[in-house]
């Protein structure tokens, strides 16, 4: 018997244990048609918000469990999609989210957040370290990996990994950032 997904927010995590799913995947469609830059999805809480930024993930991320993350989307209205077969783990994603920062002052939650950026320029290390980048996004990169960047520096961290990872797969990269406020 299929059971509700309470609690879970991890797209793969409820398809793959057979959770009830309510197909939401034509979101996905909606995205890729629109022509802005820059999505802001708002909706109430417990609204799957969450679940539909891993469910952008799996879709977009490339990576080396794409024929996994495939049989993913196979039941799923955007699989008969043109979208699916041009789209589907076809870029570099940096997913972010903040739920669990979670502090009582500002300089604390600062430092989770930078900790978080940090991990997801450390998943790109190794390319990072064999790439040619200008004397100031090495030493930016470098601060970033080690957590020692200044605020400001980590300001533009989301661009500068972003500007790398397309410098490197030369191609957009998708940015995915959940509980942002």
């Amino acid at each position: 018997m299929k059971k509700l997904p309470i609690g879970k927010s991890n797209f793969k995590a409820v398809i793959e244990d057979g959770d009830y799913f309510v197909d939401k995947s034509l979101f996905i469609k909606e995205v890729i048609d629109s022509s802005s830059q820059t999505s802001l999805v708002m909706r109430p809480r417990r609204f799957g918000k969450t679940l539909n930024l891993s469910m952008l993930r799996y879709f977009f991320e490339n990576g080396e469990s794409k024929t996994t993350n495939e049989k993913l989307f196979e039941n799923l209205a955007v699989y008969k999609e043109d979208v699916f077969k041009q789209d589907f783990a076809n870029y570099q994603v940096i997913y972010l989210t903040f739920k669990d920062v979670k502090s009582d002052n500002f300089e604390d939650s600062l430092e989770g957040i930078k900790g978080l950026i940090s991990e997801e320029f450390g998943k790109y290390y190794a390319q990072i370290s064999k790439l040619t980048l200008s004397p100031k996004d090495r030493i930016d990169a470098d601060n970033i990996l080690y957590c020692r960047g200044s605020n400001k520096t980590y300001e533009n961290s989301l661009k500068l990994l972003s500007k790398i990872l397309s410098k490197i797969y030369n191609q957009k990269v998708v940015i995915l950032i959940d509980e942002y406020d």
